[in-house]
């Protein structure tokens, strides 16, 4: 055996233990079902199968691996793939996605926002005992987690806003969101929807009344419809350690307090309205309050 070729064993003895050593072990920590997650409407944030895992068991995603394998006692079984679900799109539960792939911020689809995809929300993969899923089943995630943990910071970030209910006629106004975290300064994402609510209780889409502008932690509400429209701005604030935190904000938009006087017969307040000179008025000192037909006292 020459030296040469026991050198290049060495070599690769050398390199199989880095490898070994820079390679993670994995333990079986549990499961979840897809439909497990929030109901899709209204909204809830979009999670990849290691967000939704490190949501679920606790500590970052970065300590997780996603499975689509029934195996829970064989690492090497790992297939780093997962179920998601899509709004309006199931193909990833037909074909598994990576266990990092997400679409969206938020999981909505309108005029503000593009389809989206999350691993973890109630809408199609409603759970095992969905009537309308039988084969709920099939969309489970099974979570291993890296032993031992990194150990790493897992306090998220804390958001706030100035955001408030509005008058139509405060537009356009801007709204900043803020957030401060113990492990580095904190990005933040926004996605904003316009709905209302109708008499029997129906939220229905009304992006095609509103105008609102994202512009960095900013959201300018330039246009806000109608009184009754309900205008949510989320907000998603990650840290330097991949911690995360999630807050909705709503804004009103508000009838006045005082609705304009109804200048009827009798009741003007200004100018040459019903209730005036000719007619007499409540707030005319010369008459008396005018009656309905009241001929002119010229």
């Amino acid at each position: 055996m020459t030296k040469r070729f026991l050198l290049f064993l060495g070599i690769q003895f050398l390199l199989a233990t880095a490898n070994f050593a820079s390679d993670p072990t994995f333990v079986f920590v549990g499961k979840y079902y897809v439909g497990d997650g929030p109901c899709w409407n209204p909204a809830p944030p979009c999670y990849t199968a290691r967000e939704a895992a490190a949501l679920v068991f606790g500590g970052l995603p970065g300590d997780y691996a996603i499975s689509v394998s029934p195996n829970t006692t064989d690492p090497a079984t790992i297939t780093h793939t997962a179920w998601v679900d899509g709004f309006g799109d199931t193909r990833y539960l037909i074909t598994p996605a990576a266990e990092d792939f997400k679409i969206g911020l938020f999981y909505l689809s309108d005029a503000f926002n593009p389809p989206v995809f999350s691993a973890f929300v109630h809408d199609h993969s409603d759970g095992p005992t969905h009537p309308c899923y039988p084969l709920a089943y099939s969309y489970i995630n099974y979570v291993w987690r890296r032993d031992p943990p990194s150990g790493i910071d897992t306090h998220p970030p804390i958001l706030t806003t100035d955001a408030h209910d509005i008058y139509l006629k405060d537009a356009p106004i801007t709204f900043a969101v803020s957030a401060t975290g113990i492990c580095g300064d904190p990005t933040i994402e926004l996605a904003v929807t316009c709905q209302a609510v109708t008499q029997d209780g129906k939220i229905i889409d009304k992006s095609g009344s509103c105008s609102a502008q994202i512009s960095g932690n900013a959201v300018t509400i330039s246009d806000a419809g109608r009184v009754g429209n309900i205008i949510t701005i989320f907000a998603i604030a990650t840290d330097a350690c991949g911690n995360q935190a999630q807050a909705n904000y709503i804004v009103h938009v508000l009838r006045p307090d005082h609705e304009p006087a109804n200048e009827g017969v009798g009741n003007g307040v200004d100018g040459n309205t019903p209730g005036h000179l000719h007619n007499g008025g409540n707030d005319d000192s010369a008459f008396t309050p005018g009656n309905p037909g009241a001929k002119s006292k010229q």
